[in-house]
């Protein structure tokens, strides 16, 4: 008998070794097959554009820094400080790091970790399937479909931390585990009754590695893990009323919360230490109406993904996303048809299968209540909208809980073939008709979930990241080592004024991401002093902006011409003229680069050193302005520039010197409907009434501005003009802020 159980003991081994073989070596097959790989080259990224920048800037801020909070060579003359955008992904941060042994490019290192998230999320998948007794085959076949769900491609390399979700079907395991109410971590001791930790279980312990492990996923897994977690707790509590699934539940919640706060600490430490960002236009501060248009919309996990191999379906979501304006996120939500089969058959369960005496029943209704509340939670329209408008929420994308509800539609669906399968199919003719049915299952559906609109464009890509390391190697070699590049146009790092006319938000990291040992003023934090250093000297006149930017230290200008509207033709004559050189252009001739040492030499015969650092002082603790709350995004016409404003506004001014400075605030205030108004302007650096109207009132003042932070507080009577979007009542028209007097050294010298 022993002998005998050995054998089977070593059988089932052996056969559960070959599943997750299988799943590795089928997995890798597909992705590149279905990624077109044959095309790729590993050392450059699949995506350059948008997104990917900031994830190819991380990784390689990462290996020139050893970690990817801060970065010297970015926001220069300070540094890029990544405190102020609290995601924290450590543990994908992690991998790359150990990934980084192998190579320090970071379009390997990404390329590396996105290939290797799909057998990563099919291993981890299979493991959380055959946790819940599902057979091999059934749980092979999930367990890769799973893992090619179009959520995965649509995030890409762009949201390179949601498509690696490996850990969702480890955490969805231990949500299942504990709503079924399965003894683990938490035991009552046979002498005294009470209840106790227990460790000595492998559940237990790998429980709380998976709990821990999501708390340093990004931010959005641990929250969802955590709601997931409390609802499976209290179902488990309502089947049992013990007082050890509520236990478990605490204990499972507290190591997700302790992980993920834990995570964030370094964000949280450096608010203690600098005061929050107080930008009321940083990304991280969405508007709660961003709660409901990136909601979860059922319509969206049912349709099928885009360009789909049967034109039926393809007509279908075409027709859905070409009429509505209510799409969130597009593809990333669509189940695929296996998907959606789980679904359906985890809501009828729900309906179905309450009283269900079978384990199996009850699994069935429990992965339907755990769907149920995912959709009520988070659809448009649905309590996560709710907390978000009371102030509450802390999410933004609430649709990207659909990787939960894919698995645990999934789920469903494959316990629901594993019941057929168990039922049927055990022996001779059916059996091996049931695995060629798997088979057919898994090239449909891969067929269902994956479409030609997913494979990069590899030799476009190609030639724009090439183009852009040629130019980079060339502005190397033309300046100094470690010399600092400003680049325009101004683009604020994190902010919603982000993008210009064809220039993407973070298309100022192409320079970075080829150089090896300059600096370069893009990524200073929107909202610190760094940023508005930089945008204070981009609204200059050309010629005092170059001159400052000597001061400062730069030895270059660079210019993206897809920022521009005349593509940076004005732009380059005036720097042409003023700097008397010519730029190097890109070989796509997008980019250029003016050099300034020439001109910073010819400048310094002008002034002694002593006079030159007291221009440099000058240049760097400028006072800035910041917008407060109020205030909405610049707009522009022509040579007019404004700001609208709600009933009340606030203007920051920050003053980072030791001494008063002065400063001529002008502007002209207009309200936006006809009638007579007052503007009054409040602070304790001024303190004025303005009578304004639709035909505006000029302000003109100086301003002395000690040392410190300062708030101008604006309040109008005018009649407010109200949108959909916001509220309107008045408008600052040309707002400047500069210095009483400035010399036109730069203008003089040009025409030397």
């Amino acid at each position: 008998m022993k002998t005998m159980s050995f054998s089977l003991g070593e059988r089932n081994r052996r056969a559960e070794c070959a599943a997750f073989g299988a799943t590795l070596i089928l997995t890798l097959a597909a992705t590149f097959s279905i990624l077109r790989l044959w095309g790729a080259h590993l050392t450059v990224p699949l995506a350059y554009k948008h997104d990917s920048m900031p994830i190819l800037m991380w990784t390689k801020t990462l290996v020139d820094n050893g970690w990817w909070l801060t970065n010297p060579y970015l926001g220069a003359p300070m540094q890029l400080e990544m405190h102020d955008y609290p995601t924290n992904c450590t543990l994908h941060f992690a991998v790359l790091k150990c990934l980084a042994l192998l190579s320090s490019n970071a379009a390997v290192l990404v390329n590396l970790y996105f290939l290797l998230s799909f057998p990563l999320v099919a291993l981890a998948a299979l493991t959380a399937l055959r946790s819940l007794d599902v057979t091999r085959g059934v749980a092979v076949v999930g367990s890769i479909l799973f893992a090619f769900l179009p959520y995965h491609f649509w995030r890409g390399e762009s949201h390179l931390f949601l498509a690696t979700y490996y850990l969702i079907p480890l955490v969805c395991m231990v949500i299942i585990w504990l709503a079924k109410g399965e003894p683990f971590l938490i035991a009552r001791r046979q002498e005294t009754g009470r209840l106790r930790l227990d460790l000595k279980s492998g559940r237990a312990v790998s429980s709380l590695l998976i709990c821990a492990a999501i708390g340093c996923d990004f931010p959005y897994y641990p929250v969802f893990a955590i709601f997931f977690l409390t609802i499976a707790g209290i179902h488990a509590f309502a089947r049992s009323r013990s007082a050890c699934a509520l236990l478990r539940t605490a204990v499972l919640v507290g190591v997700t919360a302790a992980s993920f706060l834990g995570n964030m600490s370094p964000s949280f430490l450096y608010w203690w230490k600098n005061g929050p960002n107080l930008s009321p236009q940083h990304v991280a501060k969405r508007p709660w109406t961003d709660g409901e248009s990136l909601g979860l919309t059922v319509t969206q996990l049912l349709l099928p993904s885009a360009n789909h191999r049967l034109p039926l379906f393809r007509a279908l979501h075409d027709k859905f996303y070409g009429a509505t304006r209510l799409a969130s996120e597009d593809d990333a939500m669509a189940l695929g048809a296996a998907g959606s089969l789980g679904l359906l058959l985890a809501i009828g369960a729900l309906l179905c299968c309450q009283r269900s005496p079978s384990e199996r029943g009850q699994l069935y209704h429990l992965l339907g209540v755990l769907i149920a509340f995912a959709i009520f939670g988070c659809t448009a329209g649905g309590f996560g909208t709710g907390f978000n408008l009371l102030g509450l929420g802390i999410l933004r994308c609430y649709n990207r809980i659909s990787i939960f509800i894919a698995f645990l539609a999934l789920a469903a669906l494959c316990a629901w073939l594993d019941a057929l399968y168990r039922r049927y199919c055990q022996h001779g003719a059916a059996r091996f008709c049931a695995h060629v049915a798997l088979g057919l299952l898994l090239l449909l559906g891969l067929a269902d979930q994956t479409a030609k609109t997913y494979v990069a464009p590899f030799a476009a890509v190609k030639d724009e990241y090439q183009s852009d390391a040629d130019f980079v190697a060339r502005i190397e070699a033309s300046v100094p080592d470690q010399s600092m590049i400003f680049q325009l146009p101004y683009v604020a790092f994190l902010s919603y004024a982000n993008s210009y006319h064809q220039m993407l938000p973070y298309s100022h990291f192409r320079g970075y991401l080829h150089s090896h040992r300059l600096r370069w003023s893009f990524g200073a934090m929107h909202g610190r002093f760094g940023d508005s250093l930089h945008a204070r000297v981009a609204a200059l006149p050309i010629e005092d902006g170059v001159r400052d930017l000597a001061f400062l230290g730069f030895n270059g200008i660079f210019l993206d011409r897809f920022g521009y509207g005349d593509s940076g033709k004005e732009m380059e004559n005036k720097l042409r003229t003023i700097l008397r050189t010519e730029p190097i252009v890109s070989r796509n001739g997008r980019l250029c680069f003016f050099g300034m040492t020439d001109f910073s030499t010819r400048l310094k015969k002008n002034y002694s050193p002593e006079q030159w650092q007291k221009h440099h002082d000058l240049a760097y603790y400028a006072p800035v302005v910041e917008w407060g709350s109020g205030f909405y995004q610049e707009e522009s016409a022509g040579p007019n520039r404004w700001r609208w404003c709600a009933r009340k506004g606030e203007l920051r001014i920050f003053n980072p010197s030791d001494h008063q400075q002065s400063r001529a605030l002008r502007f002209v205030a207009k309200t936006c409907l006809a009638g007579p108004a007052t503007l009054s302007i409040n602070s304790t650096l001024i303190s004025e009434r303005l009578p304004v109207n639709e035909a505006g009132a000029k302000f003109d003042r100086v301003v002395d501005v000690p040392p410190g932070r300062h708030v101008i507080h604006f309040d109008c009577t005018a009649t407010p003009f109200v949108d959909p979007t916001r509220t309107i009542v008045f408008g600052l028209y040309n707002f400047q802020f500069e210095e009483v007097d400035r010399t036109g050294d730069a203008d003089h010298l040009a025409k030397r």
